[in-house]
């Protein structure tokens, strides 16, 4: 039942012509009273859109209930996707959003659905547990539990063999700094925008702006919270999400760098403060092949550390 307090604060805000603040002291009084979860999602919407609108820009809004109450989808041509997702960023204060690319499919809000049943806040906990920054010790600590669990278990004997069988490698200290390697360029641009197609007749790849890409407003502020909220990981050699987020915060502590694409398969951060120094490079070159197995891709670790001097963008990509 809603009360008169919360009935006064809906006059002023139908009354205020759609004033934002008027909007969100009507919200948290239907948060207190208990009000239905579809009201409270509009009230949400609404202000949403019109703080959008006071920062000029114009996306339509449909809810993403898959994700959070409070978790909003639109979608642009490939061409507008960095354009929008650096003016929405630039009000994530106003608007309490933080935003984020999916790419042209929604497969990673499928996942979501189907598969992910903890909750964003269960994973944030999670994620303020590991302390220790290096995603190495992470997963030895993850395979160690893992191997422990499923010990007396007779139908994952093979399965814990496998994991028996890693252990040596993710408790090697890993000392060796490799040479560096000149002429390697650094990433500039993302991938998600884009659609890649190969044409087989001419032998050439084909890069264009996808016809549509989808961008997710999450609610918070936060940007390494983004991986939580899509529970994102725990797939093929993937970490599982608490891990992404405790990554995502490390990297955002050091070098300001934050997620602007989650697809299903791949995660693209922009990099604020771009590594200057080699022996940093290639100290986080070893990071990021801890965290992703395939960042190397079919090169080395000095061909990667390269590739992360001076570059704007990280990619990562899990097959």
């Amino acid at each position: 039942m809603v009360d008169a307090t919360v009935r006064e604060l809906e006059h002023r805000w139908a009354g205020g012509q759609g004033d934002p603040a008027a909007g969100e002291a009507y919200l948290r009084a239907l948060e207190r009273s208990g009000a239905d979860v579809s009201l409270r999602q509009l009230v949400r919407h609404q202000i949403l859109t019109a703080r959008l609108a006071t920062a000029g820009i114009a996306l339509p809004l449909t809810p993403l209930s898959q994700i959070d109450p409070y978790a909003f989808l639109g979608t642009v041509h490939g061409s507008q996707a960095m354009d929008t997702w650096h003016a929405l960023r630039a009000v994530v204060e106003e608007t309490g959003s933080y935003p984020l690319l999916l790419g042209h499919e929604l497969s990673v809000v499928e996942r979501v659905q189907n598969d992910s049943p903890r909750a964003s806040q269960d994973l944030l906990d999670a994620a303020d547990k590991l302390v220790d920054p290096s995603p190495r010790a992470w997963k030895l600590a993850r395979t160690r539990a893992e191997i422990e669990r499923l010990r007396d278990d007779p139908g994952a004997a093979g399965y814990v063999r496998a994991l028996i069988d890693c252990l040596p490698l993710l408790e090697r200290s890993d000392d060796d700094v490799p040479s560096w390697r000149d002429g390697i360029q650094p990433l500039v641009q993302f991938s998600t925008p884009n659609l890649v197609r190969y044409d087989r007749q001419t032998r050439r790849t084909h890069v264009e702006p996808a016809p549509e890409v989808h961008v997710l407003l999450l609610p918070t502020t936060v940007p390494w919270h983004a991986a939580a909220f899509l529970r994102w990981g725990s797939f093929n050699d993937c970490p599982p999400a608490e891990e992404h987020v405790a990554a995502h915060r490390l990297w955002f502590q050091r070098h300001e760098a934050e997620p602007v694409a989650m697809t299903w398969d791949v995660v693209e951060l922009r990099v604020g403060r771009p590594i200057r120094d080699r022996a940093e490079a290639l100290a986080m070159a070893r990071m990021h092949a801890d965290y992703c197995s395939d960042a190397t891709g079919n090169q080395d670790r000095a061909w990667l550390a390269a590739r992360l001097l001076g570059a704007p963008v990280w990619h990562f990509w899990w097959d």
